[in-house]
């Protein structure tokens, strides 16, 4: 964890490295910086809690500007830009909201953290999305309990924290501190997703079993259509299948080891180990779309819309994000991945809080950032989210109508927390995980790892 500095101090002391820029601009980049630093009137943290002012918490002033940036995925960012951004608009006219809606932020954001000038709020998330473990390594986050201390909007009687989902804040803290430095806000259930259409027209019956899942994909293979494929270039994809595959298996106390753990004996586990072999058995029967490994997440989904495989991995945006693409004779279905013989837990399915909102440290109007957290934390605000995804999110109690197939399939699924369990090993070991694990996941996939020499990598690795 960096020493804490000022911002004026932190720019002088940033590297050349670090930056990516010569000796002489870092010098008039700082001169200016400083001036910028004299001449504006941002409010900047840490921010101070009044629980005497249930309407303004935190002391937000109303025409100072609110630079919003958002991971437009598979919810895309209407939710926003016409839900939540429309609220904090009425709360304060005078402020103008500067959004950005992109797929590739850590591209977009990264140079912004470095000029120690970024948005107040970023929603970090998808493939390119920042490491959260790096962010708080590097001191780049602002610390969120003061958030969930404060009041709720539409109860100043419980507090936003109150009115959150089990889990949520354990899914936003990185290590083992107590500081919360991410806000998730959707809760996103992952399984396996089919057509039904489909499997109506061919006789199939959708498997419980893994047993009968890997007979099913032997019959769907010969009659010419591959049963399997997966986003080839995002391999996080893969995770849920693989994990979720293992926690049924030998149960909680398998995420629990990943947690608590994270070394060689977790990555030993006896679920573990038979997870991945069994994924390495489905590969070499030749089950996966030819050139999976190499598509994007849009070109593996078209191949499975269009009928060149029955099945794809995803989370619940899947619905949402193909919305406009979807065939009138397709109606999605969901199911759980199937579960090994003799697991210990096989109705499990992965429910996550995702999607996290972040306040950087340096951000010009960070009492604007957190008033915008807690306004989307409302009924008006998770109202706009359900309106526009279909989907849950982390707060508790929140319902809503579809007429989705495939939401209305994976929706009970999500409703009680007693078959749910969350993987949060993305936001704890994000480094670990997208430099060694997805690479070793992906070669899993295309035959080019056994299971022992993916097992074994890992365990180096770590």
């Amino acid at each position: 964890m960096r020493t804490p500095l000022g911002r004026r101090n932190l720019l002088k002391a940033g590297s050349l490295a670090g930056l990516g820029i010569g000796a002489t601009s870092l010098l008039s980049a700082c001169s200016d910086a400083a001036a910028q630093e004299e001449a504006n009137l941002y409010k900047r943290g840490p921010i101070k809690l009044d629980l005497d002012n249930a309407e303004n918490p935190f002391g937000v002033d109303g025409a100072v500007p609110l630079d919003v940036t958002i991971f437009k995925g598979g919810y895309s960012d209407e939710y926003a830009t016409e839900g939540h951004q429309v609220l904090y608009r009425n709360k304060f006219p005078e402020a103008e909201i500067i959004h950005v809606g992109t797929e590739q932020i850590s591209e977009v954001v990264r140079p912004r953290f470095r000029s120690y000038s970024p948005p107040d709020i970023l929603m970090n998330a998808g493939g390119e999305r920042m490491e959260m473990d790096q962010l708080v390594r590097d001191g780049e986050l602002t610390d969120l309990s003061v958030l969930l201390q404060a009041p709720s909007v539409d109860d100043p009687g419980i507090t936003v924290g109150e009115t959150l989902r089990e889990g949520v804040v354990e899914a936003g803290q990185v290590g083992s501190g107590k500081e919360v430095w991410g806000l998730p806000y959707d809760f996103a259930g992952y399984g396996v997703w089919y057509s039904q259409t489909l499997f109506q027209q061919n006789g199939w019956t959708v498997p419980t079993t893994w047993t009968e899942f890997m007979a099913l994909c032997a019959e769907i293979k010969s009659s010419g259509m591959a049963p399997w494929t997966y986003q080839g270039k995002f391999p996080y994809y893969m995770l849920d299948p693989i994990i979720t595959l293992a926690v049924r298996h030998g149960g909680r106390d398998v995420m629990t080891r990943f947690e608590e753990d994270w070394g060689s004996g977790a990555w030993s586990d006896d679920s573990v180990e038979m997870a991945v072999e069994s994924w390495a058995e489905f590969v070499s029967a030749g089950y996966v779309l030819e050139g999976t490994s190499s598509m994007t997440h849009l070109d593996a989904q078209d191949a499975w819309l269009q009928g060149e495989a029955a099945f794809i991995p995803c989370g619940s945006w899947l619905e949402n994000e193909e919305k406009d693409d979807v065939p009138a004779d397709f109606e999605m279905g969901f199911l759980p991945i199937p579960a090994l013989e003799g697991s210990a837990a096989p109705d499990l399915v992965q429910g996550t809080p995702g999607e996290h909102y972040v306040v950087p440290k340096y951000a010009n109007n960070p009492a604007g950032a957190l008033e915008y957290l807690r306004i989307m934390l409302s009924a008006a605000g998770t109202t706009a989210w359900a309106n526009h995804t279909s989907s849950l999110n982390v707060v508790r109690g929140v319902s809503f109508e579809t007429d989705r197939p495939g939401v209305s399939a994976l929706r009970p699924y999500l409703e009680d927390d007693k078959n749910l369990y969350k993987n949060t090993m993305e936001v704890e070991h994000g480094t670990f995980v997208q430099q060694t694990l997805f690479p070793e996941i992906n070669a899993l996939m295309r035959g080019d790892r056994t299971a022992s020499q993916f097992l074994s990598n890992v365990k180096r690795a770590l």
